[in-house]
C-alpha cells in the first residue's frame, strides 16, 4: 500500500535558500519507494511583517496539519523548524538550527518572538527532530533535553575521481573568492569583503569577489563595505537568482570559498564548493568545523574570526598550501552523506512514523 507523506515547505515560496533547497532533497529522498510525497508552499506572503508572520502561524500550526490530515497522510514534514500535527497525524520537524534563539540581536524583532513561541510547542509536539549536524542537535538538546533527535546530514556528491577542474595555475589566471551565502547579520558578508580586500593588498594578488547572496537583514551593511573598498564595481561581482548549472560552474572555476559565518547549523554550500575540489576558509564556527574537519572555534571572541579567514586566505596563495587545501576538501566531501544514504535514512524514518 503506498503512504502519503505531507510535506510543509512554506519557505519555498521565499525563493532559494538552504532551507527550501532541504525541503527539495527531502522530498525526492521520498518519492518513490511505496511513498507519494503531497508538498505543500504557499502562493503568496502578505506584504506586511505582522501578516507575514501570522500568515506562518496559520500555515504551520493550521492549514498544513489539517490539509495532511484531509488527504489521509501517515506523517507530515515540517521543513523549517516549525510546525505540528493533528490526531492520529505525527509529525517530523526539522530544525536547522536554534541560531534565532543562540544569537537574537542578529534576527528581526518578529522573528525572534515567532520562534520564541513556536520552537518550543514544536519540537514538544514532534514525534521526532531531524536536524543536519551534531552541533544542532546539541543545541536543541541544551533547550529541550527530552527530545528524540535524528542526525541525518544534508547530501552531496563525492568529487569524480577523473574530474577535470582547473588546477592552481588555471585559476591563478583570474583568481576569483567565492561566498554564497545570505546578507544576513549572522552570515557577515560585510567581514568576507573587508578580508578579501585586506588579502588583495598584503598579497598583491588581484583577487575577485563573487558574492552568490540572497538579500537579507545586513543587505545595507554589505553594501556599504562594498562602496568602501570597490567604489567602482571594479573586483566586486553580486550575483542574485543564480541557476544550479551557473553555481556549479563557479565553484568549479573560483580560487576558493569564504564562509564568514557567526553560527552554522550545517553549511552546504561549504560541502558542495568541497564536492567541486575547492579550498574552504571558514571561520570554524558552529557546525562549520565537524562539516569540513579542523578544530571548532569556541568563546564570543567573534572579532577574532576575520583575523582567522585573514590567516587563511593569507596561507592559501601559496600553491602547495592551496593543493594541500584542495586535498582536505576533497577528503571531506568523500566522507560525506551521499544521496543514496540520505533517501534510505529518510525513508527508514518515514516508515517508522507513520506506522
Amino acid at each position: 500500500m503506498t503512504m502519503i507523506v505531507a510535506l510543509n515547505d512554506f519557505i519555498g515560496a521565499r525563493g532559494v535558500s538552504g532551507s527550501s533547497m532541504g525541503a527539495t532533497q527531502v522530498a525526492r529522498a521520498l518519492a518513490g519507494g511505496g511513498t507519494d510525497v503531497y508538498r505543500m508552499t504557499v502562493g503568496r506572503e502578505p506584504q506586511s511583517r505582522v501578516g507575514r508572520l501570522a500568515g506562518m502561524l496559520r500555515w504551520d500550526f493550521v492549514y498544513a496539519p489539517r490539509t495532511a490530515s484531509r488527504i489521509d497522510a501517515c506523517c507530515i514534514v515540517h521543513c523549517t523548524n516549525t510546525g505540528m500535527g493533528a490526531r492520529h497525524l505525527p509529525s517530523i520537524v526539522i530544525m536547522h538550527d536554534t541560531m534565532v534563539l543562540d544569537h537574537p540581536s542578529l534576527f528581526d524583532r518578529g522573528y525572534n518572538a515567532y520562534a520564541r513561541m513556536t520552537f518550543g510547542i514544536s519540537v514538544r509536539a514532534a514525534r521526532v527532530v531531524v536536524t543536519p549536524s551534531e552541533h544542532s542537535k546539541n543545541r536543541i538538546l541544551a533547550r529541550w533535553p527530552e527530545t528524540r533527535i535524528v542526525v541525518i546530514p544534508w547530501p552531496t556528491q563525492s568529487t569524480r575521481p577523473n574530474a577535470n577542474h582547473p588546477g592552481y595555475e588555471e585559476r591563478m589566471q583570474k583568481p576569483t573568492v567565492l561566498a554564497v551565502a545570505s546578507t544576513d547579520r549572522h552570515k557577515r558578508l560585510d567581514i568576507v569583503v573587508n578580508t578579501v580586500s585586506t588579502v588583495r593588498r598584503m598579497s598583491g594578488i588581484d583577487f575577485g569577489l563573487t558574492l552568490v547572496a540572497r538579500p537579507g537583514n545586513a543587505e545595507s551593511a554589505v553594501q556599504r563595505a562594498i562602496g568602501r573598498v570597490d567604489p567602482e564595481h571594479e573586483w566586486i561581482e553580486i550575483v542574485r537568482g543564480i541557476s544550479s548549472r551557473h553555481l556549479s560552474d563557479l565553484y568549479d572555476n573560483a580560487f576558493c570559498l569564504i564562509v564568514a559565518s557567526l553560527d552554522e547549523g550545517f553549511c552546504l554550500p561549504a560541502l558542495e564548493a568541497a564536492s567541486h575540489g575547492l579550498p574552504v576558509v571558514h571561520t570554524a564556527r558552529g557546525a562549520l568545523a565537524e562539516v569540513m574537519g579542523g578544530h571548532p572555534a569556541y568563546g564570543r571572541d567573534y572579532a577574532a574570526d576575520e583575523a582567522r579567514l585573514l590567516e587563511s586566505m593569507i596561507s592559501i596563495c601559496d600553491r602547495s598550501a592551496w593543493e594541500s587545501s584542495r586535498e582536505r576538501s576533497i577528503e571531506r566531501a568523500g566522507v560525506a552523506t551521499g544521496p543514496e544514504q540520505f533517501r534510505d535514512r529518510w525513508r527508514l524514518l518515514v516508515k517508522e512514523v507513520g506506522s
